[in-house]
């Protein structure tokens, strides 16, 4: 039997397996690569992250000595035991390099870097206990001082000028979230050297 005009009509019932594999395929290539930028972005943001915690304290700690430095007097009786006359001294206390100096309110301060434990204290006044001046989070891997003008003219006659060179390091579970920052300052004696 002929049948004359017949259609076939085919219904779509569903995906075929080329067309669901395609599509699986191709979305997770999307995918994969949507969470590989996330992650990255992550990555990113917690090392800025830490950098700028790293950046803060900095500036802190930076800007607490460079006011304590500069406002510093000469010791003329050599109340705090490195001399008379005196405007600053380093030394050094077990394996810490220190400077020391008479402060504007009349009290001794010393500030000790050790960079065998990787810590940066302040010691003012007769206090025995000196309290750091970084959190735990952060590490201080070289601190170095460099002094001009610290003795009473006529021998130094240059003003009181103190380089303080500091690299410090930012604790982390991962080394790429443990930036490093260094950073170097001058700072000058407020008041002039004048002999007396």
């Amino acid at each position: 039997m002929i049948l004359k005009n017949s259609k076939l009509k085919i219904k779509n019932r569903g995906f075929t397996l080329i067309e669901i594999l395609t599509s699986v395929f191709v979305l997770s290539i999307i995918f994969g690569i949507v969470s590989n930028l996330f992650l990255s972005f992550l990555q990113v943001q917690r090392r800025s992250l830490a950098l700028q915690g790293i950046m803060s304290e900095t500036s802190y700690v930076m800007e607490y000595m460079s006011r304590q430095i500069r406002m510093a007097k000469k010791d003329i009786d050599g109340t705090c035991g490195f001399g008379s006359k005196v405007n600053f001294a380093i030394s050094t206390i077990g394996t810490s390099l220190c400077l020391k100096f008479f402060s504007y309110d009349e009290k001794c301060v010393t500030f000790c870097g050790d960079e065998t434990n990787g810590i940066l204290n302040v010691q003012i006044g007769s206090d025995l206990n000196p309290f750091p001046l970084f959190s735990t989070t952060t590490v201080v891997e070289k601190f170095n001082i460099n002094l001009i003008g610290a003795q009473q003219p006529p021998g130094d006659t240059n003003q009181p000028r103190v380089t303080i060179f500091m690299k410090i390091r930012g604790k982390g579970e991962k080394p790429e979230f443990q930036p490093v920052f260094q950073i170097q300052t001058t700072i000058s004696q407020r008041n002039l050297d004048v002999a007396e």
